[in-house]
């Protein structure tokens, strides 16, 4: 059971003791907890989202000019080496073997001349280098183009999960143009951008990743900020680690950024909270009158239903996390009868 946990069951079931003076009825009511020294404290929850390691994602192009009839793959599809992702119409192609077909009769001719003796072997050399850059053209070009019955398909080179399509189907696309995207699952991590006032604050940072689908990840480890700010959205971006995840990239969600906690502060249930003119304050039990202190809040706590408090309290304090109403209305009353 964590340590916070174990104190909430035992101050549930634990009565409060009387003590010697008048009663205060909300007192005897309230549940009180002695506040725990504060490790770490959630700074800052951030949209974030998955990208992909550097060398994760591949960008695939076609080697020849094609146009594009209809794609045969979306965002989110798994593809292995030589999949299908589009049929298409390449007139460059059939030029390119017709130009090797033609290289080659011509280096056949030299060589019978060369045979004959009417020949040089410079014409001949000539000729096998026109026909060797002509076959390389055409290797290039099958590499992710194939062809079969009348029709020409654009493979995929390598294995991994389509991601966003940038060329529109029917559109005319030149030699080298990125398209696609392919990244290999699961080498990827997470990005977020941190507001620059917070910079100064970033001790020790670790952050917990919650997935649109609601999976939550972590604790994860900070691998990387981004050397400069963002001059317009005046933010920083910081990447975290993921390990042994499934994760897509593109999928989006929410970062908890959580730093060390400084000296002097304290984990306390978020409920022993309230405000009074204007300041957050908790109440101390303090022989038979509740008294309250002000704190300062810097943020959750890393457990559930709990914040992160800076403030003067006594060795040995023990504050009201439930009953606090009662306690803040039975303060109200005895200061308007005064």
């Amino acid at each position: 059971m964590r340590p916070l946990a174990a104190l909430l069951l035992f101050a549930c079931t634990s009565a409060p003791q009387a003590t010697d003076g008048p009663p205060h009825d909300a007192a005897l009511r309230a549940s009180w907890i002695a506040p725990r020294a504060a490790e770490r404290h959630v700074l800052i929850t951030l949209p974030a989202e998955v990208e992909p390691l550097p060398n994760a994602r591949t960008h695939l192009a076609p080697r020849l000019p094609i146009r594009v009839v209809r794609w045969r793959v979306e965002p989110g599809t798994e593809v292995e080496v030589g999949t299908p992702l589009a049929d298409i119409e390449s007139p460059n192609l059939a030029s390119l073997d017709a130009r090797s077909r033609s290289q080659r009769r011509l280096r056949d001719a030299r060589q019978g001349q060369l045979d004959l003796g009417v020949g040089t072997e410079a014409d001949l050399a000539a000729a096998e280098i026109e026909l060797a850059a002509a076959d390389a053209a055409l290797r290039d070009a099958r590499r992710t183009v194939t062809s079969k019955g009348g029709g020409s398909t654009w493979t995929s080179p390598v294995a991994g999960v389509v991601g966003p399509i940038t060329c529109p189907q029917g559109s005319e696309i030149q030699a080298d143009t990125a398209c696609l995207t392919v990244d290999r699952p699961g080498e990827v991590r997470v990005r977020a951008w941190l507001p620059e006032r917070y910079l100064h604050r970033l001790r020790d940072p670790q952050a917990t990743f919650t997935v649109s689908d609601g999976r939550v990840l972590g604790p994860l480890t900070m691998v990387g900020r981004e050397p400069s700010i963002d001059a317009q959205s005046r933010t920083v971006g910081l990447r975290f680690a993921v390990d042994g995840t499934d994760l897509l990239a593109g999928t989006s969600g929410r970062l908890a950024l959580s730093v060390q906690a400084p000296p002097g502060t304290f984990v306390v249930p978020a409920s022993a909270l309230t405000p009074l003119d204007g300041q957050d304050v908790v109440f101390l039990r303090s022989g038979h009158e509740p008294i309250t202190a002000p704190v300062e809040r810097l943020g959750l706590g890393t457990e559930p239903k709990t914040v992160v408090i800076r403030a003067d309290l006594p060795p040995g304090s023990e504050i009201a996390w439930r009953g606090v109403f009662g306690l803040k209305s039975e303060l109200l009353l005895e200061e308007d009868r005064h």
